[in-house]
């Protein structure tokens, strides 16, 4: 970006920000190609949890919670 030497009307502020908003734009359209492409695969499998498994995770979590406060 040029520096400027003098105070922008609002045309040329304008005119700034959508160049630079046309180019975030083309940038990311550059990133997304080919994101898509593979919309066809399979979903992803959910798994269901029990109460064991809560319980497992409340424990680990107390413990992590313990060792946090020791130090």
């Amino acid at each position: 970006m040029a520096s400027q030497s003098h105070i922008r009307n609002p045309i040329e502020w304008g005119w700034e920000r959508l160049k630079q908003t046309g180019q975030a734009v083309g940038s990311t359209a550059n990133t997304m190609s080919g994101a898509w492409e593979a919309h066809d695969t399979a979903p992803p499998v959910v798994r269901r949890i029990g109460f064991a498994d809560l319980k497992a995770a409340l424990a680990e979590g107390a413990r992590d919670f313990e060792a946090a406060e020791q130090t």
